[in-house]
C-alpha cells in the first residue's frame, strides 16, 4: 500500500478512532497497542524470502521488506 492510498482509506474513517498495531514485544504475546511510532526511511528495498510453516513444514515465499540497502521510500509504523 502506498502512503496516498493509506491516507485515502484513513479519510473515511472516524478522525478520532485510535489507530492500533500488533506490538512486536514478545512480553505482550501479541496484543493490539496504539501506534507510537510513524517514520519514513529513504533507503528501503524488497526482496522474496522463504518460510517454512509452523504447522505442516511446508516451505512457501512471500515479499518482504528491509529499511537498508536500496533506493526506495518506506514507512514504517509500530
Amino acid at each position: 500500500m502506498k502512503v496516498k492510498d493509506l491516507i485515502k482509506k484513513l479519510e473515511t474513517l472516524d478522525q478520532d478512532a485510535t489507530v492500533i498495531v500488533t506490538s512486536p514485544n514478545f512480553e505482550l504475546n501479541g496484543a493490539s497497542v496504539p501506534v507510537s511510532f510513524v517514520h519514513q526511511y529513504n533507503e528501503g528495498s524488497k526482496k522474496l524470502q522463504t518460510f517454512r510453516d509452523a504447522f505442516d513444514y511446508v516451505a512457501y515465499s512471500t515479499e518482504t521488506w528491509t529499511i537498508i540497502g536500496g533506493k526506495t521510500p518506506v514507512v514504517m509504523m509500530s
